[in-house]
């Protein structure tokens, strides 16, 4: 639990954010990198810029929901490095073209619990493996 609006605390650690829907805007903090979150929802939001590389910090995370922004591209290879990673949901997440490659495409089908990616209206190019 947390007073704070949408982050969650595990023996006084940040270990998630829920902030969908919150008008937020600009571009994601590469400094969130150094948070050992295990989910990270900023869905519906007006998010720009990149998927930090340095996320893939996050090898705990085991839910990231980036669904509905404008950033610009998909974050596909950050991705394929989150080895605890359960759900992916980067639905309409982007607003240009994203050349995801078929070895991308068989990095992400190789994280060993992922139950859910879904990655719909991502302008994504490249072909399945």
């Amino acid at each position: 639990g947390s007073d704070w609006y949408g982050v969650d605390c595990e023996l006084g650690k940040v270990v998630g954010l829920s902030l969908g829907t919150n008008n937020l805007n600009g571009t994601l903090p590469e400094s969130l990198s150094e948070l050992g979150l295990l989910h990270f929802a900023v869905p519906n939001n007006k998010l720009v810029g990149t998927f930090p590389a340095a996320y893939a910090n996050w090898t705990g995370v085991e839910r990231v929901v980036v669904a509905y922004n404008s950033l610009e591209r998909a974050p596909m290879e950050t991705f394929t490095r989150l080895p605890s990673a359960e759900v992916i949901n980067a639905s309409s997440c982007c607003r240009v073209e994203s050349n995801v490659t078929t070895e991308v495409f068989a990095d992400l089908l190789t994280l060993p619990n992922l139950v859910s990616l879904v990655c719909d209206r991502c302008n994504l190019t490249g072909s399945l493996p």
